[in-house]
């Protein structure tokens, strides 16, 4: 009788490995190969003075060897009478963890060109603007917002490098809170937060992906919005 009990434990025991373990392969299997190589496009309209006066597409790539990678491209346009203005925008970035390891960008406003790369290490962020190039911190945060940074600097004082001028800004970042907003024809809570620096004025609001879907800046002096339109994979 102790000899059937024992074999009933084993089988039990030797069942309940099968499955558990065809559980775990399961559920980490299709999570490792849905996060290498999986793409997500994200579309805004440019409003200026609250007038749609553009595009602006990221594609977000999370690569085979851990990183994230974002295309960025935004064209803008804004005619008032004899005024007349233009913008564009093309860059890349890298990202492995919290941390920016490569930037390259080119951007036109208005007739003043900018070409930027950056390649950073675990000590260092190099920078090179229309070929000078400069030693940063590595802890920055670059002005497409694209993501929230990391935890411990989404308060007070954070770093920021101007994605289109190579520009290093230091600026203040405050959280105002948790509000509704209308994300591509759905409501969601977003976290709302305020960005401060020189030549900086920024509103941005972030789904729960933590990824940008609604900015507000004030632009020599023009109101201009950048508000998500649509999400691809």
């Amino acid at each position: 009788m102790a000899q059937l009990r024992s074999q009933i434990r084993g089988r039990i025991l030797y069942w309940t490995t099968i499955v558990l373990m065809t559980g775990i392969i399961i559920f980490l299997g299709p999570k490792r190969q849905a996060v290498a190589g999986e793409t997500e496009t994200r579309n805004f309209q440019i409003f200026v003075d609250d007038k749609e006066a553009g595009k602006y597409q990221m594609i977000i790539t999370a690569n085979q060897d851990g990183s994230i990678s974002v295309a960025a491209e935004a064209k803008v346009h804004v005619t008032f009478l004899v005024f007349k203005y233009t913008y564009t925008y093309k860059g890349v970035e890298t990202w492995r963890g919290n941390r920016l390891i490569h930037l390259e960008s080119n951007s036109n406003d208005d007739g003043q060109k900018f070409t930027v790369s950056a390649v950073g290490d675990e000590y260092n962020l190099r920078v090179k603007t229309n070929g000078r190039e400069r030693t940063v911190q590595p802890d920055v945060w670059t002005t497409t917002y694209w993501r929230l940074p990391q935890e411990r600097l989404r308060i007070g004082q954070i770093s920021l490098l101007d994605a289109d001028t190579g520009r290093s800004i230091d600026a203040k970042i405050q959280y105002l809170g948790t509000s509704s907003l209308n994300v591509s024809g759905r409501m969601q809570n977003c976290t709302h937060f305020k960005i401060i620096g020189e030549k900086i004025r920024v509103n941005a609001w972030f789904d729960s992906q933590e990824r940008l879907v609604h900015q507000e800046s004030l632009e020599n002096g023009h109101k201009t919005v950048l508000k998500l339109a649509s999400i691809g994979r």
